[in-house]
């Protein structure tokens, strides 16, 4: 078991392998040449199933459908949150992280996170999430959980893209990262835009991430097309550095973090 200053990892995605979690994403990954600067910490997986980005505490049925679709991932979060905050009660870096689905629900899930450890410094790593101008007000009958303006004052309804930044300002100790291909592949067939325009959107976005005035938030962009940057094997920025080099960077509270 680790010390209470040592690290302890919560991890949001979608349901792997054993093999696929140990070996193939960068942040679970225990392979020595990997380089992952967590390799030697907890970690908690919690799986995606019910469609909701880990956000959603609702029963629907839609139309033409022949049974209601429980939409439970908030509920399920923070079933799993109240246990792990039980079982390890006593940690100082709490690392929340997620791809793509994982990746929104990271993020929606962070307040409630940071409530469950509130003396530990709790970051986030969120990998290709981002959003068209109101997208999230298009699920209405998600009531999908979104940070309130108590918690975070600056997080704009309906906005996702704004609520890193804002994040970051409410609670100004803890590191932000966000992660991207320039091109993403998948999230504009959701949002029905084309892959050039969303890729305007991620360029805008991380320009803001820099400019976040508590200097503890950044981007790691890398070149070309895709989606879910910490399934690749060995990724590198637009400016060179490698994934696990900007992810140590940012795991050290004391180094230069920046954008890449």
């Amino acid at each position: 078991m680790q010390s209470k200053d040592d690290l302890f990892d919560l991890r949001l995605g979608s349901i792997r392998t054993q093999d696929h979690l140990l070996g193939g994403i960068l942040l679970t990954s225990r392979d020595p040449a990997r380089n992952n600067p967590w390799a030697n910490s907890h970690f908690a997986f919690i799986p995606y199933c019910t469609g909701d980005i880990h956000g959603v505490p609702s029963v629907v049925t839609y139309p033409g459908a022949l049974a209601p679709i429980y939409h439970k991932g908030w509920n399920n979060f923070q079933t799993i949150l109240r246990i792990l905050a039980q079982s390890v009660p006593v940690v100082s870096n709490v690392w929340v992280t997620g791809t793509s689905a994982g990746c929104f629900g990271a993020t929606l899930n962070y307040i409630t996170s940071k409530k469950a450890w509130p003396w530990a410094r709790t970051h986030l790593i969120g990998d290709s999430c981002e959003t068209t101008p109101g997208f999230l007000n298009t699920k209405p009958s998600w009531n999908l959980q979104q940070p309130s303006t108590h918690d975070c004052r600056n997080c704009q309804k309906g906005e996702f893209n704004t609520w890193l930044p804002a994040l970051s300002q409410a609670y100004s100790g803890n590191r932000f990262g966000s992660i991207s291909f320039q091109q993403d592949t998948t999230l504009p067939n959701f949002m029905g835009v084309t892959v050039t325009d969303f890729a305007t959107i991620i360029t805008n976005h991380f320009a803001d991430i820099t400019r976040t005035t508590t200097n503890m938030a950044k981007d790691f962009t890398t070149a070309g097309q895709g989606h879910g940057v910490l399934y690749q094997l060995s990724p590198t920025s637009v400016t060179e550095p490698t994934l696990a080099s900007w992810l140590a960077s940012m795991r050290n509270l004391r180094s230069t973090f920046k954008s890449v």
